[in-house]
């Protein structure tokens, strides 16, 4: 199976500009909610609103890191004072700390009481999808240090900005996206019988930043579901094994691939000595389930309509045992992101932002599923470049 292999234009950096403008939205999205100003400690919140990457410290527990959007006026940060000088480019007040000595409910006290806050009703990392990289007793102490302040949900508000892409994150996307297709291409191009699930993720992993070298992005592999071979197929999120592949097996993988930070999701399978027609008509069947949602990713939609339109054309061509627990998800600074393609999401889709559809059947013979990255918009742009079909290795 021949999978175009097209130049990759060079993805232009965010400027200083891009993140003033997120900043300037969620400030309207504050305004609308009624909230004085949003405090968000997670990764993704923090890099999406300030640009500012620091890797190593995402990897630790010990040092807090913030940004505070005021409904008017400047973001500040809150930041060790060794790491500051990063963010002398963003133009924002930055809060530093140089030690250890303080935990983080002084540091986070210190840091709104700063900003004029005491007394405010401020948004936190406390809703749906959302995590807080500051503890709960941080969190909790604020209340004792900053009488009347009124700490609610602030996930609405970054989540009504962050789910519409802008340019610059549909090119990353579309990146992620072009390096799942190349690991794809690389591990099915020739037979594996007698290589193990480690080997082909390995080829996988290689094949998509060697394909995607000239983005002009930070291309890693974040992560690989890969399951081979009869009684293995519910192993959809489960990692390589040293498990040798045998003539009939499916090989089934799910690669996860981030440009600067903005991630793929998306599936594909090959057979070892060929589908069975079997295999091929299941295939099919998942795919042309699949393809509804995809249709549908068009504004005004509602989620809730797209994912019941999959479970009857599902029905109609005779699958069973769809989904993983819903049957898509929004995708982009973080591999699963509202909405949930399910039945109960009140999601509207609006132009611009990025869904997934996912439908999946488990059987005796393989793992049937062909999901697919879309870009909402009255024409919907197909982001996963791998052929749907079986490929035969």
């Amino acid at each position: 199976m021949s999978v175009p292999t097209l130049p990759i234009a060079p993805v232009l950096p965010f400027t200083r500009a891009h993140f003033q403008a997120r900043a300037r939205r969620l400030q309207d999205a504050l305004v609308a909610r009624g909230l004085d100003a949003a405090l968000y400690t997670e990764r993704a919140n923090f890099e999406y609103l300030t640009g500012v990457s620091l890797p190593p410290l995402w990897s630790s527990y010990t040092r807090l890191l913030a940004v505070l959007v005021p409904a008017n006026g400047q973001a500040r940060l809150l930041l060790p004072s060794f790491v500051a000088p990063d963010a002398a480019d963003t133009g924002l007040h930055v809060d530093a700390y140089a030690s250890l000595d303080r935990g983080g409910t002084e540091l986070l006290a210190e840091f709104l009481a700063g900003a004029g806050l005491a007394g405010s009703r401020v948004g936190i990392e406390r809703g749906r999808e959302s995590r807080l990289a500051a503890t709960f007793g941080d969190i909790a102490g604020l209340s004792e240090r900053l009488p009347g302040i009124d700490l609610v949900d602030g996930m609405d508000a970054i989540w009504s900005v962050r789910s519409i892409k802008e340019t610059g994150e549909i090119e990353r996307l579309r990146v992620a996206c072009r390096a799942a297709a190349d690991g794809f291409a690389a591990a099915f191009a020739v037979s594996r019988a007698g290589q193990t699930e480690r080997d082909v993720a390995a080829v996988m992993e290689t094949g998509g930043i060697t394909g995607t070298a000239g983005s002009g992005t930070w291309v890693q592999l974040g992560w690989i579901g890969i399951t081979s071979g009869p009684g293995s197929y519910a192993r959809f999120v489960a990692g390589p094994r040293d498990r040798q592949l045998q003539g009939g097996d499916m090989v089934w993988a799910d690669l996860g691939f981030t440009a600067d930070g903005y991630w793929s999701d998306y599936c594909r399978a090959a057979v070892v000595g060929g589908p069975s027609s079997r295999q091929v008509d299941r295939q099919r069947r998942i795919a042309e389930t699949t393809q509804v949602g995809v249709d549908m990713a068009r504004p005004g939609v509602a989620v809730a309509d797209i994912a019941r339109a999959m479970r009857d054309r599902s029905a109609q061509l005779g699958l069973s045992g769809l989904g993983f627990g819903r049957l898509g998800h929004g995708i982009g600074l973080t591999a699963t992101e509202p909405p949930s393609m399910v039945e109960h999401d009140p999601t509207v889709l609006e132009t611009g932002m990025v869904i997934t559809c996912e439908p999946a059947a488990v059987a005796d013979d393989g793992l049937y599923c062909t999901e697919q990255v879309i870009v909402v918009g009255d024409v919907p742009e197909v982001l996963s470049a791998y052929p749907m079909e079986l490929a035969t290795i």
